[in-house]
C-alpha cells in the first residue's frame, strides 16, 4: 500500500510517499481503502518534533480520511465492505440521532466503528442496547438533487438500526 511517510522529524516537505506493507488486520477492525486523507495542524506541529508527544519514526501522520471499507477482521458483523444502505425515512419519535435531511436516502458505507452503547435508549433510561456504528457516504446529488455538486459528499457516523440495505 501507498503511505505518506515521517522518516525525521522537521518541515512536512520532507516527508515521503512510499510503498509500504499493509499492517496485519486485527480483530474487529476494518481496512479502509482510503480516497482523500487530510493533514491537520497537530498532525503538521508531530512532523515537526514540536507536538507534546514525539512519535515513534517512521510514522504516517493523520487520522482523518475517507474511503471504502477493503477487508473486515476477524468479528466484525453487521453489513459488509462496500454495502449501499438506505436510511429510515421515518423515526419514531423521541430520543434519535438521524438528521432529517439524510432521511430516506442512498449513502455507501465507508467505515466500521464497532458496537458501542445506543445512546437512543440510553439516553432515556431504556438500557445500553449495544448497536454496530457505521460511517456512510452520501453524495451531495442524493441529498440536495441536481443542482448540488457531482464532487461534494456528506459523511455521517449513522447506527444499525437507522439503516436498510439497498
Amino acid at each position: 500500500m501507498k503511505a505518506l511517510l515521517c522518516r525525521a522529524f522537521g518541515p512536512e516537505k520532507n516527508m515521503t510517499v512510499e510503498t509500504v506493507e499493509a499492517p496485519a488486520l486485527k480483530p474487529g477492525h476494518v481496512r479502509i481503502e482510503v480516497k482523500a486523507g487530510g493533514l491537520n495542524f497537530p498532525d503538521l506541529l508531530c512532523v515537526r518534533g514540536q507536538y507534546q508527544f514525539k512519535p515513534e519514526l517512521p510514522f504516517v501522520p493523520g487520522t482523518e480520511g475517507a474511503g471504502l471499507i477493503a477487508e473486515l477482521g476477524e468479528g466484525v458483523e453487521g453489513f459488509s465492505v462496500g454495502d449501499r444502505v438506505h436510511t429510515l425515512s421515518h423515526m419514531p419519535s423521541g430520543h434519535h440521532r438521524l438528521p432529517r435531511y439524510i432521511r430516506g436516502h442512498f449513502g455507501e458505507i465507508i467505515l466500521y466503528h464497532g458496537a458501542h452503547v445506543f445512546p437512543d435508549t440510553n439516553a432515556c433510561f431504556a438500557g445500553e442496547n449495544p448497536q454496530h456504528l457505521y460511517t456512510v457516504r452520501f453524495s451531495a446529488e442524493e441529498l440536495w438533487g441536481g443542482d448540488a455538486s457531482i464532487r461534494d459528499t456528506v459523511t455521517a457516523d449513522l447506527w444499525e438500526s437507522y439503516l436498510e440495505p439497498e
